[in-house]
Parts: C-alpha cells; structure tokens; sequence
C-alpha cells in the first residue's frame, strides 16, 4: 500500500473507533434521558410553585413594611393552597383582592437595577480582552479549544507537551553505507517535560514488521537521539515514535534507497623480482595487497569485481599517479613497478550510473632495502704480526641479501724503516668464487711479494681493508669495508722479546706451581701426623683432606695453563722461525712433559684417602696415605724435571737468538756498507769528497774555484753565432755600406748578445740549484744511513744484554760453555763504540772509514754468530755424550738386576715354606730392589736432561720395583710360593725397561747424527707415513706377543736373535720418521707424525 492509502485506512479506522464509542454514548445517554425525564415531569409539577415563591419571599424580603409576606400569601391563596375545600371562596377572593392591591403599590420591579452588573462590567472587561487577545494570537489553537468545548461529546487527545522531528528525512544510499539518523525532541513549552527515551521504528523493504530500536539522549540537553544504520544492503523507513501523556507521538515515515556500487570482490596479487635477486616469482595471499618487496619488482595486479560493472577501474598512488585497469568480464587486470619510495595505492572503481567503491582499502607499498652487504675480518686478529713467510691468510666474514658483484683488497704501507710511507691505497682484486652464497667466508692467502712488489723490511707496517659490493644493478651496487687493520713485520728483537714474555710467564707459573706443591706437601705430612698419633680420621682431618683436593683442582689448572704457556711459545718459535728444528724438537717434548703435570692420579689418591677416613678404616687410610705421598712424589719429580728442561731448552733458545741477532746485524752491516760504497762512488763522479775530511774541504775549495772560473769563462767566452756575425761585421765596413743600414744592423746584434747573455745566466742558475739540490739529496741518505747505523748500535746493544743473560743461565748448567761466553763478551764489549763512530763518519762524510767500519763489523759478527752455533753444537755433544752414557750405565743396570733377579727367582722357587735359607734369599731381594731404586733415581736425573725420555720409562721401573718390594714382603712372611710370581713380574717390566732404554740410546744416535734425503711431496709423505703406521702396529704385537711368551724367563738366544732383529725394524722405522721430520710437513701430517712417535714409545 502507498503512504495516503495508509493514512487514509489509519484515519478511517480512527473514525470508526470515535463512532462506536458515540453510538455506545448515545444509547447510555438515551435511557439516562428517559430516567431523568420522567423523574423530571414528576419534579417540575412539585417545585414549578416552590418555584414562582422563590420570587415573592426575595420581593417581601427586600419590601418588609410594604410587602412582608402579603406577596407570598397572595400567591398561595391565589393557587389554592393553605385554603380549606371546606373555605368561603369569597373570604378568599377578598383576601387575594385586599392583598393584591397592597402589593400592587409596590414597585417590586425595581428592586433589580443592575448596579450589580454594572459593577461587574467593569471586572468582565479584562478576561474579555484576554479572551480577545488568545483569538488574534493563535486563532488555531483558540478555535480548536473552542470547539473542543463546544463539542462536549467528541473525543479529543491532549496535546503533547513536546513535537520530534528526524534528519536527514529521506535519504539516498549506496549498498554498504551507513545512515546516522538524528531525532529532536523539542519542548513545546519552555517547562514541559522531555522523552526520557525515543523508538526509532523500522521496515525493511516489503516487510511488514516494524523493528524497533529505543534510544537514549546523546546530549546534555537531552533533546537529541542518534542512531546509525551501518552497512546498508536495501531500501527501508523509519520513523521515530515517543510516549507523550499515555499515548504514542510519531512522526511521519521517511525513506532510505539504497543504490549498489561496484566493490572488489578478490584481489590477487604476482610479485616479479628483478633479475639481480634471483628470487622466484611469487603469488601473494589471496586478499593481501600490500607489497614488501625490492624496488623494481613488478606486481600484476588481478582483481575480480562485484556489483555492477565500473565504467572505470583505476590504480591510484599516494605520489598522485594513476593507472589504468582493463576491465574485463568482472575483472581488472594490470601491472605496475614497485617504486624506490615508501607509498600506498588503492583501487577506484566507477559504475556507469557515477557511483564509486566507498572507502576503497588503501594497500601499502613498503619496498624492502636491498640491504647494502656487511664484511667483518675474523682473521688474522688486530695487532698480528707478519711472519718472514710474508703470506698472511686473511679471514672475513661477508653477507647481504642477494650476492656480491665484487671484492677488493685494499693496502698501503703506513710505515717504512728505509723511506717514506706511502699515501694512497693501492688495491688488489679478489676474485668472488660463489656469487649468489648469501653468507660465506673468504679465506685468502695475501702474497704480499707477489701481490705488492714491496721490498718489506723489519718495522715496515701495512694497513688494509676489505671492501666488498653487492650485485643491485637496479638501484646502484651498494658497497661495504671492514674496519682497518695493521700488520706489522716485527723484527727479530721483538719476535724474541715476545718469546721472552710468553717464557717469563711459563716460569712463573712454574714457580706458582712449585710453591701450591710445596704447600699441598706441608699440609698432607701435618694430616699423616694428625692420623698417626690419633690412629682414627676425625671432623678437621677430613677438612684437610677437603682443603688438599681443592690445592690439587688448583695444580690440576696451573698445569693446563703452564701447558698452553709453552704451546704458545713453540707456536712463536716456529712461526718466527726463532729457534733450530732441534729446539722446536724439544719443546714439543717438553709439551709432553708439561701436560704429564695433569695427571689425575692426585686427585684419585686424596678420593680413596677420603673415603677411607669416612669409614674409618685404618688399613685403607694407611695405604692412600702412602699412595698419596708416591705421587706426590713423582708429581715433584715431574714438576723439577719440567723446570729443569725448560731452563735447558731456554738456554738453548738463547743461543739461537744470540747467534741469529748477530747473523741480522752482519747482513745490516754488510747492507750499509754497499750503500755506502753507492754513495762514495756517486760523491767522487760528482767531485764533492775524496776520503776523509780533507777531502771534504779540497772538493770545497774545488767548487768555489770552479765556480769562478765557471764565470770568467762564462765573460770571456764566444760562441759560433759571435763570430760570424764579427765577420759580417767588419765585411760591411770594408765593403762601404751605408751607415744608417749598419748602426740598425749594430742595434739588432746588441739586442741578441743580451738575450743570449740571459739564457748563459739563466742556465747558470739552474745548473747552480741541480747542485745545491743534488748536495741535499746527499746529505739526506747520509743522515738516513747514519740513522740506520743508530738503530744497528742499538740492536748490537740490546744483544749484548741477552749475551749477559745467557751467560747467567749457564752458570748452574751442566756442559755450557761459560768461558766462551765470557770471552765473547768481551770481544763485543767495544762494538756499539765502533757502530757509534761509523755512524758520525757518516754524518761528517768520511764515507771510506765509514765503510770500512762497517765491513769490519760485518766480519766480527759474522765470526760471532758462528762461534755461538759452535758453542751450542759442543754443549749439545756433551751433553748428548752425557746423556748416552748415563742410559748406557742405566742399561746395563737394568740388565745386570734382570738377570739376578731370574737367578735369585729359580733360587726362590726350589726352597720350601719356613726354610732358614729364605732369610738370605730375602736380603738379596732387597738388594736387587735397593739396586733398582738406584737406577730409578739415576733415570729420573737423566730425565732432566732428556726431553725424549717418556714417562713410561719410570712406569716400567716403578713396576718392577714395586713387584720386587711384594716378593720381598712374600718372603717375609716366609712363604716363597707368592714371591715367584712378584718376581717374575719384575722380570717382565725389567726387560720392557731395557727395550725402552735402548730404543732412547738409539734415537739420541739418529739425532746426533742426523739424516738426508732426497725430500717427497705432502701425498707422498701422507702415504708412507701410512705405511710405516701399520709396520709400526704390527712391530708392537710382535713385541708384545714375545713378551707374554717370556713371563719373566730369561732370554734365550733364538729369543735373543728375533728381538735383535725387530730391534732394527725399529731403528729403521725411526730412522724414516726422523727424516720425514727434517724434510718438514703440514700441520696435519706433524700430527701424523707424533702419533707414529707415540706408537713406537
């Protein structure tokens, strides 16, 4: 139904209930009129008399002497009332007549003049001109209370006391917009009463349900009502309805059409990356439309479209361009190129009839920084020295996002002995072996001689960095350095001065070890007291205990840094090239002999002593007592061995640096005095000296001299061009030219001779500034060589110191060679002298004296150096000789006690229990024992001085010593039957022993008499050393299989010869090892060869 049909049946219906409300009305008031009627004629017969009196008593009232109540008797007699039937009509009638004309008289009439009224009248006339007023003023109103009043039957409804009116009223929208409706209520009276809350009503479309929405005040006046209708999808109305006096107030109905626009429906976006990044394409979420990506990637942009089809669909950016989508059957379709800058775009689609997407989303454009590449160097660390191998690898760590397009080595020397540094960098390219790996490190082998062309001398100092590009061609190639670093060719006396260090803490962390074993040694000798006099482990003895594992833990870790101390030093030594092959030797034997400090055997006897005092058990308390002092006692031994060794080996280092410091100074010497030969010869072809000081001063007088007569010559010489133009000169005048023609020919001829005369000076002076430049040139390289003579003085200074050290370290040394030293010493006790006054020959320009000087130092440190290799080599013999013949006595030993001690056991064997004889027997095994202690003790000082010497050697002895104390004890309890065993234990480790021994004899011979060969390359030296491995292996099982074939029998002489025989398998096998050794190897394959060493040990 339309809007008036709806009225029109609204106001009908509300006819129809105000008729049949009338028609009930009227029918109440029709029986109510009968009712009253009939009670009314019944009334109205009664009071019409009461009525008519009424009149006469107000008459007689206001006439009392005239009238009285004659009025109302007249009235009463005339009606017939107060009369008997029985009555005289003519008394009556005479009565009515006397009464009538008395009351005639009276003007009764006027008893009513209005004065009242007029009163009153003059009251009336100001409701009446309110009255009069309230028409003209809302005549509306007054006329509709008018008739309301006049109709007294008709309904009518109490007008509110406020009017509501909506905005916006009708409204046109689009499919998904939102409509805020606003209701006023507004007051009709300034004290009337607001609507504490307002329904807005609402049909949707055809429907007709009504939804209803109660709404609270928004406002503080309380006047406004607001609501929103999101997201609007079809037409509707509403209205808005409020309690006004019982009954509804509504406004009128308002429409809202909606109007469908164009929206996207689903959006796919395919990111191309540019070619550099060698990312695949990809497709992006469905629904997702922001971009993160590299700048110049190409995004194709799909979007299926809902609603009505867009006249237009475009791309619009926040930098204000615009492009263009192809719409086709629902879909839009483009492509555009991510941009360098951070921006946003969305998409406007416009339908044929001008609507638009509302609110398109905005997609954000966050184009993702090619990060520019980051390189850091690992290697070598800030402050590496070069080596003399001028090959330092370099290490560093570079990443980026995509690859690199490039590396550079950048360098300069900062820092130069003999010349100026240079000032710019100067780069090498380093080749990129794997572009696209993201994260990877380059190690890089810098040939600084092949690469540089530098002649580096010692102090020369080179910086470099490392700079690398990354592979963006689209935006530009990013670069990044790594910070600069330094490497510095130390010289020798700094290499040893570091050595030196790293030595000076080895000791002292020796001498730290040393008092922490002195101070461990008190405290247990005080807690085997303690047990001993109170036969029992109490609280504060086990305290102790606590307090010797925690001094062991201490030990334990001193020693592991004593260990990596003298790993340390051997790394310099070899990397420095600071010592022979010999030393380096050496001290990897002292490494050996260094970590055998972290032996766990303390630890695990003060953890057997502590479990005993917790079961206070006195047999086992004794025995870790007594296994504690033991290894307490080899780890002294050990620890002094260690000491010793090292004070050995660092005098024998000291001989290597001495003679090597004076080899250096030789060649600085030798090298100074060609240079000052170079400057001689240049200084005679120039004419500037002859030798010595006089003739410095000659070749000055020479100059001055030859500079006059340079300038008398320069007066009084002619040249060719002079004399023809004499010639044509005296020509003209004999010929009888024109004197005019010559004067102008004499004039030009002047002007020549003065400009040549210029040139003559001119040159002159240049040849004067060659000169003086020339004589600053060389006085600048005499100063430089006179400055190099310093720094050679000071070298020669500081070798002398270490001379003087050296010679103190040989004082309590076994074979040193102590006078020599001393005589050395004196020798050089005048060289820094000489050095210093060829340094100021230098400067004074005697350059013959100063290099003859200069060759005599290169002599006498020549014959220095080698007179210090020849003083180490005869300590080394001696020593060696020394060494050999100790071993060889210890050899014989061990042989001697292992065949009494066979001898002593078949002995053993035929006596019976508690025979008398095996007092005697028991004396000779102490004997063979004390013998073997002995021996021990003897080895154990050998291997002070022996670093080849392992510990097994001690094992072997300790073993058998320990088996001949069991017999003994066996035999003490006079049962020889245990014994026999214990002996023949002995007899085992006495012949291991003996192998030992004269294995170490035969290598103390190879190394004295060294090896040649013809040298074989790392694969060639990997496979034999292979070879010899497995010879090595199965050589062992041979030994040890005959070994266990033996069980302490004599040697036979079958026996005899085989052991012979792998006896020279062995020496073979070493022989080999050694010369693979001389001929040098990689780190791995010296590792390989240690372990072969270990296996033949």
């Amino acid at each position: 139904m339309s809007e008036e049909t709806r009225s029109l049946v609204e106001r009908l219906r509300q006819r129809l209930h105000r008729t049949v409300r009338r028609l009930t009305l009227g029918r109440l008031c029709f029986g109510l009129v009968l009712t009253l009627g009939a009670a009314a004629a019944l009334w109205l017969t009664v009071a019409a008399v009461e009525a008519g009196l009424w009149a006469a008593r107000r008459v007689g009232r206001h006439f009392p002497e005239r009238v009285a109540d004659r009025f109302v008797n007249l009235l009463q007699l005339a009606g017939g009332h107060g009369s008997n039937s029985d009555g005289s009509p003519a008394l009556a009638d005479h009565a009515v007549t006397r009464l009538g004309r008395e009351v005639d008289g009276v003007d009764f009439e006027a008893m009513e003049d209005f004065s009242r009224a007029r009163r009153a009248s003059r009251w009336a006339v100001v409701p009446v001109a309110g009255l009069l007023l309230f028409l003209l003023a809302a005549p509306s109103a007054f006329l509709d209370a008018s008739g309301r009043l006049l109709a007294p039957t008709a309904h009518f409804q109490r007008p509110a006391p406020f009017q509501l009116s909506v905005t916006p009223g009708e409204a046109d929208l689009v499919t998904g917009d939102s409509l805020t409706v606003t209701v006023r209520a507004e007051p009709i009276a300034q004290a009337d009463a607001l609507p504490s809350t307002v329904t807005l009503q609402t049909q949707r479309g055809d429907e007709e349900h009504v939804e209803e929405v109660t709404l609270s005040p928004t406002d503080s006046s309380k006047t406004r009502f607001r609501y929103v209708f999101t997201g609007a999808r079809r037409d509707f109305r509403y209205r808005a309805a409020a309690e006004a006096n019982g009954r509804p107030l509504r406004t009128a109905w308002h429409e809202a059409r909606v109007a469908e626009r164009p929206q996207v429906n689903r959006l796919q976006l395919t990111l191309d990356p540019p070619a550099y990044s060698d990312l695949p394409e990809r497709e992006l979420a469905p629904g997702t439309g922001d971009v993160s990506a590299l700048p110049g990637t190409e995004v194709s942009v799909n979007a299926q479209l809902a609603g009505p089809s867009p006249r237009r669909a475009l791309l619009r950016f926040s930098d204000g361009d615009v492009d263009t989508l192809s719409v086709e059957d629902g879909v839009a379709r483009g492509r555009f190129t991510l941009p360098a800058e951070r921006g946003s775009y969305h998409l406007a689609l416009t339908s044929a009839s001008g609507a638009q997407n509302a609110a398109p989303i905005e997609y954000q454009l966050q184009p993702t920084s090619d990060a520019a590449p980051t390189v850091s160097l690992t290697a070598p660390a800030p402050g590496t020295a070069l080596t003399d191998a001028l090959r330092p690898t370099l290490r560093w760590q570079m990443s980026d996002d995509f690859g690199f397009a490039a590396q550079k080595l950048y360098w300069r020397r900062t820092e130069h002995a003999h010349g100026e540094p240079m000032k710019e960098f100067t780069s090498v390219d380093v080749p990129v072996g794997r572009p696209g790996l993201l994260d990877q490190e380059v190690v890089y082998d810098w040939l600084l001689e092949r690469t540089t062309d530098l002649d580096l001398a010692p102090g020369d100092v080179i910086a470099y960095y490392v700079r690398v590009w990354d592979n963006n061609r689209v935006a530009g190639y990013q670069s990044a350095r790594t910070q600069t670093r330094r490497l510095r060719l130390p010289s020798t006396a700094e290499k040893y001065e570091q050595l030196d260090e790293t030595q000076q803490s080895a000791e002292q962390q020796m001498q730290r070890l040393q008092e922490q074993s002195d101070e461990a040694q008190r405290q247990f000798e005080g807690l085997r007291e303690s047990i001993r006099r109170k036969r029992e482990g109490d609280w504060e003895d086990q305290r102790q205990v606590q307090q010797l594992k925690e001094r062991q833990q201490k030990l334990q870790k001193g020693a592991k840094r004593l260990t990596r101390q003298i790993e340390k030093a051997a790394r310099q030594m070899q990397k420095g090239q600071l010592t022979s092959p010999e030393t380096q030797r050496a001290y990897k034997e002292l490494q050996r002999v260094a970590r055998q400090l972290q032996s766990p055997k303390l630890k695990k006897a003060l953890q057997k002593l502590q479990k005993a005092m917790q079961e206070m058990n006195m047999d086992k308390m004794q025995q870790a007592l007594k296994n504690f002092k033991r290894n307490e006692k080899d780890y002294q031994q050990r620890l002094k061995r260690a000491k010793e060794l090292f004070e050995k080996l660092k005098t024998q280092q000291k001989l290597d640096e001495v003679a090597r410091r004076a080899g250096e100074l030789a060649e600085e010497e030798d090298r100074l005095a060609e240079e000052t030969k170079k400057l001689e010869e240049e200084g005679k072809k120039a004419g500037k000296w002859e030798s010595g000081t006089e003739g410095k001063k000659s070749s000055e007088g020479k100059k001055s001299s030859g500079e006059k007569n340079d300038g008398e010559q320069q007066s009084g010489e002619q040249k060719p061009g002079d004399e023809n133009r004499q010639g044509k000169k005296n020509a003209e005048r004999q010929s009888g030219k024109k004197p005019g023609r010559q004067s102008g020919d004499k004039s030009r001829q002047g002007q020549k001779r003065s400009g040549q005369k210029q040139d003559e000076q001119k040159q002159s002076g240049q040849r004067q500034g060659a000169q003086k430049q020339g004589n600053k040139r060389s006085a600048e390289k005499r100063e430089q060589l006179a400055k190099a003579q310093e720094r050679a003085r000071k070298k020669m200074k500081k070798m002398r110191k270490e001379m003087q050290k050296l010679s103190k370290q040989m004082k309590n040394m076994r074979g040193a060679p102590k006078k020599q030293m001393q005589q050395m010493q004196k020798r050089s006790r005048q060289m820094p002298k000489q050095m210093k006054q060829n340094s100021r020959q230098l400067r004074q320009g005697q350059m013959k004296k100063a290099r003859q000087g200069q060759q005599q130092m290169q002599k006498r440190l020549k014959q220095m150096q080698q007179s210090v290799q020849q003083m180490k080599k005869g300590m080394q013999r001696k020593n060696r000789r020394i060494n050999v013949a100790g071993l060889r006595q210890a050899l014989a030993n061990t042989l001697r006690l292992s065949e009494d001690q066979e001898a002593l056991r078949k002995r053993t064997g035929d006596l019976a229990a508690g025979s008398p004889a095996l007092r005697e027997v028991t004396r000779q095994q102490n004997q063979l024992a004390e013998g073997l202690r002995t021996t021990r003790d003897s080895l154990t000082a050998l291997a002070r001085n022996i670093p080849k010497m392992t510990g097994k050697v001690q094992k072997e002895a300790g073993e058998a010593l320990g088996a001949m104390e069991k017999a003994t004890e066996a035999m003490t309890g006079r049962n020889a039957q245990p014994s026999g065993g214990h002996q023949k234990t002995a007899m085992k480790n006495l012949n291991e022993l003996a192998l030992l021994l004269s294995d170490l004899i035969d290598q103390i011979r190879q190394n004295q008499s060294g090896g040649k060969g013809g040298g074989m390359s790392m694969k060639q030296m990997r496979q034999q050393l292979k070879k010899m491995s497995g010879q090595q292996k199965k050589l062992n099982g041979q030994v040890q299989q005959m070994l266990n074939q033996m069980q302490g029998d004599r040697l036979s002489q079958s026996r005899a010869k085989r052991l012979k025989k792998m006896a020279k398998q062995q020496k073979a096998l070493r022989k080999q090892l050694q010369k693979m050794r001389k001929q040098g190897a990689d780190e791995k394959t010296l590792g390989d060869l240690e372990k072969v060493a270990d296996q033949m040990q």
